[in-house]
C-alpha cells in the first residue's frame, strides 16, 4: 500500500509513528536501568516487566496526543515550512533526553559525577550540550529525504511503531485493573464544620528525650504547657525503624508487611496505592499538603495515589499530569509506578541544568553531613507550611515532617546544652537535646501563627515522630493530640502505635473506619491493644542519582530482614538473615503488665508467624525457628500442609524465596510431593515429603548424571528450567543450577 508522504495524511502517519518509536526507545532504556538495579521492578513477574515496555509507551504517547495535534496545526496552517516543522521535534527531544539519561548514568557509575553534581555555572555545560544534540539532531531529521514523492505506510518507523502499539493495547486490554478505594461511609451532615488537622512530626524523637514526659532537661517547654488538655499517649510506638515505611503506616493505618512497602526501593501497588486517610479526607472537602522530603519521606514518590494536592517540589507540572491520568494510573497501577519514577528522573535533572530548581542531595540533607543543612531545609518547610495556610480554603490536612532532629549530627539553632562544644561524634546528647527544643520552638510558633489566624480552636493538632533516635523502634516515642475545644484529653497508659492516628482521627471526624484499616481508634477506651508488629529491612545503601535503596532484594522477604513483636513492656526481634530470636525488656515503658498478663516466648513466635502468613509472606525458610522456640515442629508442619494444595495441585516445580516444591519426583523406589529448602551454604535438602497430589508429569532422577530435569518451572513468578543434582548422600544435600 502506497500513501503519498506530502499528503496531510502521510506526514501525520509518519509523524506518529516517529513519535511512538521514540517512546518505545525511552522507555526501554529506562527500563535496562530500573531492572539492572534494586528497583520497583525487583518485585515484578516477567509478564508484569514485559508489561511495562510495551504499556508505558503507549501511556506517554497517550499524554502527548494534544501537544501533537496542536504543532499539526501549527506546522500546517502558520509555519508551512517543511524543515521548521514543530511535530518534527518531539521525538528529537524525546531521542535527546533518553541519551542524556544513558550519558548520566554511564559518568555516575564510572566517576560518581551527573548533572546533580554541579549546583554552580557548571550545570549549563550539560544544558548547552542538551541543545546543541537537539538541534543537529532536528536539522538531520528535517533533511531526510522521504523517497521522492512517496513512501510506504510500512516503512521502518510505522511497522516498529505498530507492532509495538498492537502489543502495548494486547496489555492494555489484558492487563486492566480497579484499584480505587471504593466508597467510604461518615456520619457527617451538610453543615458540619471539619476541623483543620496538622501532624506535626520530626524524625527521630525519642519520648524519655522530652521534658514534657518528664525528661530532667528542659527541652520541650511549650509542648509541656499543652500536654494537661490533650490526649497523651505514655507507650506509643511506631511500626517500621525507617521513615519511609513509617510515613505509609501513618498516612493508611496499614502495616509495612501488608502494604509491602519496608524500604526503598518499595513502593504502594494496586489497591493500597488508593486506600489512605489523605483520599478519605478529599472525598469530604479536605485540601491536603504533605511537606517533607522527597525520595525519603515522600508519599506521593512511594506512590500514594490521590491522596495530596500539595506534596514538596513535585512541579504543577507532574501534579496536573498525575491527577489528569489518574484514572489511566488506577487501571494500570504497576506500569504507572515506572513511569513516574522514569519521568521524575529526567524532569528533575532538566529543571536543575536549566536553572530553575536545583537538584536536591537528598543524602546531605538527611544526614547533615554538611552542618547547618538540616536547620535551612527545617526553616523552608515551615515556611512552606505558613504559605499553604494562607493560600488554600480550610478545611485541610497537613502532614508535616521535619528532620532537625535526625542526626546522626545536628544544628541547634539557639545552643543551649551543646553551646560552645565540637560535635566529634555522632549522636551527641547535648547537641541532640538542642535540636529537640529547636522542634519545641516551631511548634510554639505554629500555634502562634493559628492563634492570630482565629484557626486555632478549630484545628487538630497532632505531635508525633517516625520513630525513635539513631533508629530504633523498641524505644516509645511522643504522641499528643490536641483538640479543638479541649474534646479530649488525659493520658492513654496502654500501648498504642502509628497506624492508630488514621482511624483515630476518621472517629473524632464522625467517619466510619473502613475495613483496610488495621489500627484502631484511640477515642475507644480500654479497647485492647493487642500485639504491636514494627519491621527493619536488610541492609540498606546510599547511591548517587538513585537514593537510599535495600542493596540485594529477594524473595521471598525482599527488603524485610526483622520483624518486631512489642508485649507490653517486652519486645520481640525475629532477625531472618542471621536467624536469631531475641528478646528485651523496652525501656522506659510505663505501667508495665504482670507477668501473668505476657505471652510466652512460643506464644509471641507462632503469632509472628500468623502475622506473616496472612499477608502471603512463605515462612517455611524460617523453619529454623523451630530449633530455638519449643513447640513449633507442629506449627510448621501445619504451614506445609497448608502450601501442598497451592503449590503441589500443579504439574511443575515451584522456587519460592529458599523453598523448592516438587509436585511429583520419583525418590528411593517411592512416588512423593517434596519440599526442599536452602541450607547456609544455598543448596537444597529434604524437609517434607508428602503423597502427591498431581501426578500427571512425574519428575524421574537420571542415574547417570545423577540429576533431573525441571522444565518451566516457577522461580518466584519468572519461567525457568532447572536441574536438580544430587551433590551429596546422607543425607542428601542437592544443587540447582538453571539449566542449559
Amino acid at each position: 500500500m502506497k500513501i503519498a508522504m506530502n499528503s496531510l495524511s502521510g506526514r501525520i502517519i509518519q509523524a506518529l509513528a516517529r513519535i511512538y518509536l521514540a517512546c518505545f526507545v525511552y522507555v526501554f532504556m529506562e527500563w535496562l536501568f530500573f531492572v539492572t538495579k534494586p528497583s520497583i521492578l525487583s518485585y515484578y513477574t516477567v509478564a508484569e516487566k514485559a508489561s511495562v515496555i510495551f504499556l508505558s509507551p503507549l501511556l506517554i504517547f497517550t499524554s502527548l496526543l494534544p501537544i501533537v495535534l496542536l504543532f499539526f496545526a501549527l506546522d500546517e496552517w502558520l509555519i508551512k515550512k517543511e524543515k521548521l516543522q514543530l511535530v518534527r521535534a518531539l521525538p528529537v527531544f524525546i531521542y535527546v533526553s533518553t541519551l542524556f539519561l544513558l550519558a548520566e548514568n554511564f559518568s555516575n557509575t564510572l566517576f560518581g559525577l551527573y548533572s546533580g553534581s554541579f549546583q554552580g555555572p557548571g550545570r549549563y555545560v550539560y544544558l548547552a550540550i542538551f541543545i546543541v544534540l537537539i538541534v543537529v539532531l532536528f536539522r538531520k531529521s528535517s533533511g531526510e529525504k522521504e523517497g521522492g514523492t512517496s513512501m510506504s505506510l510500512f516503512s521502518t518507523a510505522p511497522i516498529m511503531s505498530t507492532v509495538c502499539l498492537l502489543v502495548g493495547i494486547v496489555f492494555a486490554i489484558t492487563g486492566r485493573s480497579d484499584n480505587s478505594a471504593g466508597p467510604i461511609s461518615t456520619d457527617l451532615g451538610s453543615d458540619s464544620n471539619l476541623p483543620n488537622i496538622l501532624i506535626l512530626s520530626s524524625d527521630g524523637i525519642n519520648r524519655r528525650n522530652m521534658s514534657a514526659y518528664g525528661y530532667e532537661r528542659d527541652t520541650t517547654p511549650f509542648i509541656k504547657s499543652l500536654m494537661e488538655h490533650s490526649l497523651v499517649s505514655d507507650n506509643h510506638f511506631s511500626n517500621s525503624s525507617y521513615t519511609g515505611a513509617s510515613v505509609i503506616s501513618l498516612l493508611t493505618g496499614k502495616l509495612p508487611a501488608t502494604t509491602g512497602v519496608v524500604y526503598q526501593p518499595d513502593g504502594l501497588r494496586g489497591v493500597d496505592a488508593y486506600e489512605h486517610l489523605p483520599g478519605i479526607l478529599q472525598k469530604v472537602g479536605y485540601t491536603n499538603a504533605d511537606i517533607s522530603v522527597r525520595y525519603y519521606a515522600d508519599a506521593l514518590d512511594m506512590n500514594m495515589l490521590e491522596s495530596f494536592q500539595v506534596a514538596n517540589d513535585h512541579s504543577r507540572i507532574n501534579n496536573i499530569f498525575t491527577e489528569l491520568y489518574s484514572p489511566l494510573f488506577s487501571m494500570y497501577s504497576e506500569q504507572s509506578v515506572f513511569l513516574k519514577q522514569s519521568l521524575d528522573r529526567i524532569s528533575s535533572r532538566l529543571l536543575h541544568i536549566a536553572g530553575i530548581k536545583d537538584f536536591t542531595d537528598v543524602y546531605e540533607m538527611v544526614t547533615a553531613e554538611k552542618l547547618g543543612i538540616s536547620l535551612s531545609i527545617d526553616d523552608s518547610r515551615i515556611q512552606q507550611l505558613y504559605d499553604f495556610m494562607e493560600e488554600n480554603r480550610e478545611p485541610y490536612f497537613v502532614h508535616l515532617h521535619l528532620l532537625g532532629t535526625h542526626g546522626p549530627r545536628f544544628s541547634p539553632v539557639d545552643p543551649l546544652y551543646s553551646q560552645g562544644q565540637q560535635q566529634t561524634e555522632n549522636h551527641m546528647r547535648d547537641f541532640y537535646d538542642d535540636a529537640i527544643r529547636d522542634y519545641d520552638n516551631y511548634v510554639s510558633e505554629i500555634y502562634s501563627f493559628l492563634e492570630e489566624k482565629g484557626t486555632l480552636e478549630n484545628t487538630l493538632i497532632i505531635i508525633n515522630s517516625d520513630h525513635s533516635r539513631n533508629p530504633n523502634v523498641g524505644l516509645p516515642v511522643p504522641l499528643i493530640m490536641k483538640f479543638p475545644d479541649n474534646q479530649y484529653s488525659g493520658v492513654i497508659e496502654a500501648s498504642t502505635q502509628r497506624i492508630d492516628l488514621a482511624p483515630t482521627i476518621l472517629d473524632y471526624l464522625g467517619i466510619t473506619k473502613p475495613e483496610w484499616m488495621e489500627g484502631r481508634s484511640l477515642l475507644v477506651p480500654d479497647e485492647d491493644p493487642g500485639l504491636i508488629f514494627a519491621y527493619a529491612p536488610l541492609s540498606i545503601d546510599y547511591i548517587s542519582g538513585v537514593g537510599w535503596t535495600v542493596t540485594d532484594p529477594k524473595p521471598p522477604f525482599y527488603t524485610l530482614n526483622n520483624v518486631f513483636v512489642m508485649n507490653c513492656q517486652r519486645i520481640y526481634q525475629l532477625k531472618i538473615s542471621q536467624h536469631t530470636f531475641t528478646n528485651r525488656a523496652i525501656s522506659g515503658y510505663s505501667n508495665p503488665c504482670s507477668k501473668d498478663e505476657l505471652l510466652s516466648k512460643s506464644e509471641i513466635a507462632k503469632a509472628l508467624l500468623t502475622h506473616l502468613i496472612e499477608r502471603d509472606y512463605e515462612i517455611l525458610s524460617l523453619a529454623w525457628l523451630a530449633d530455638l522456640v519449643p513447640d513449633l515442629d507442629d506449627y510448621f508442619s501445619i504451614s506445609r500442609g497448608a502450601n501442598i494444595e497451592k503449590y503441589f495441585s500443579k504439574s511443575t516445580a515451584t522456587v519460592t524465596g529458599d523453598i523448592l516444591y516438587l509436585p511429583a519426583v520419583e525418590y528411593q523406589q517411592g512416588l512423593y510431593a517434596a519440599v526442599l529448602s536452602k541450607n547456609d551454604t544455598g543448596d537444597f535438602v529434604i524437609v517434607d515429603l508428602q503423597t502427591p497430589l498431581n501426578t500427571d508429569n512425574i519428575f524421574r532422577f537420571d542415574k547417570a548424571t545423577g540429576s533431573l530435569l525441571l522444565n518451566q518451572s516457577d522461580v518466584d513468578g519468572e519461567t525457568r528450567n532447572l536441574r536438580l543434582s544430587l551433590i551429596s548422600t546422607n543425607p542428601a544435600v542437592f544443587r540447582l543450577p538453571i539449566a542449559e
